[in-house]
């Protein structure tokens, strides 16, 4: 069995790389990436693919090119997932990816903020485009509506803040701010035909990043996490 992940220096694809390695034990792992960073995937993947962005014209017959050498393709990165469930039809080998309408509303922050508020989840007081906010009320996040990785984001907590951002960008958003006395949870959701079942991760975050996680076991995280596949 032959295995091609994306975004091979990223620690998703690592984690991917070495769970497929313990659970297939004469797999092929191999990995592409925009930048090939030898210490970093040393004893990890077979091999490294450069391949450009997926802006390029040239990503898509690169990737498409590479692809038609192995059984399954696991795509981790959200510019590449989304890029490739919009060509899926072009890939002869299996894809390991959400459907199309799962990527197109959990992509998008304003997208899921708005599919949670219809089903009556707990959501943030607010979530909408920045140049909706005509006057600062309360500290509220800036971030882009797409993006990951904790970068492009903000915390603005004065007026003074507020009225110095240039409120043009269509991309970025105003969503409440939430303290830090709340727990971050991480929810991993598998279905398999009639198989369903929720991972979860309590987090500890520094500077964005996770530097700590447990796997939990709590009934009613799990039964709200559930009523997503309803």
């Amino acid at each position: 069995m032959k295995f091609l992940i994306t975004g091979a220096n990223g620690d998703i694809a690592k984690s991917i790389c070495k769970l497929i390695k313990k659970n297939f034990k004469n797999a092929i792992v191999d990995g592409t990436d925009t930048k090939i960073n030898k210490k970093r995937i040393k004893n990890l993947y077979g091999k490294i693919y450069k391949v450009p962005l997926p802006k390029n014209k040239s990503y898509l017959g690169k990737i498409i090119k590479l692809s038609n050498n192995y059984n399954l393709i696991i795509p981790t990165t959200e510019n590449e997932i989304i890029f490739i469930s919009n060509h899926i039809h072009s890939f002869k080998n299996k894809v390991l990816i959400n459907s199309k309408n799962i990527i197109k509303i959990f992509s998008s922050k304003l997208n899921t903020y708005s599919y949670l508020k219809k089903r009556n989840f707990k959501v943030p007081k607010f979530c909408f485009k920045l140049d909706y906010l005509k006057k600062f009320h309360e500290p509220f996040f800036l971030k882009k509506d797409f993006g990951h990785g904790n970068k492009n984001y903000k915390v603005i907590s004065s007026n003074k803040e507020f009225l110095s951002l240039k409120k043009s960008n269509k991309n970025w958003i105003a969503q409440e701010y939430l303290d830090k006395s709340f727990k971050e949870y991480t929810c991993g959701i598998v279905r398999l035909k009639k198989f369903s079942d929720v991972i979860i991760l309590e987090r500890k975050l520094k500077g964005g990043y996770t530097y700590f996680a447990k796997r939990v076991k709590n009934k009613r995280i799990k039964k709200i996490t559930l009523t997503l596949l309803a």
